[in-house]
């Protein structure tokens, strides 16, 4: 029987932990971008017009120059890869994510954006 107590003390650690904080808002919701792409390509894209950007998380061999985004594949990746990149839009900062299925049956780009802007 001592195992009710614990377990009803976890359960309300969870339930505490996922509440956001007091007088705190959830994160927005990030923008995302989609590609579907053969392995051994190089995606290239540019990305929206409507901020400056950095890199938070990309693969190898990519890079980013201004709004122009680049990653060169190799022949034998496959699977989905996120990239991360911080936006900033005047005084506002948040994430704009790529995602990326390498070696797809799919040849070419497919885009949706998936954030909530104002």
């Amino acid at each position: 029987m001592r195992a009710a107590p614990l377990l009803l003390a976890f359960v309300l650690l969870l339930g505490a932990a996922a509440e956001p904080p007091p007088g705190g808002s959830p994160a927005p919701a990030a923008d995302t971008l989609r590609f579907a792409m053969p392995s051994g390509e190089a995606l290239v894209t540019v990305l929206p017009a409507d901020g400056s950007y950095r890199v938070l998380r990309a693969p190898a061999l990519s890079w980013l120059v201004d709004r122009s985004f680049f990653w060169q594949t190799l022949p034998a990746e496959r699977g989905r890869e996120f990239v991360l990149l911080e936006r900033r839009r005047g005084d506002r900062t948040d994430t704009l994510v790529l995602v990326v299925d390498v070696g797809s049956e799919a040849a070419g780009e497919s885009v949706t954006d998936e954030g909530g802007d104002e």
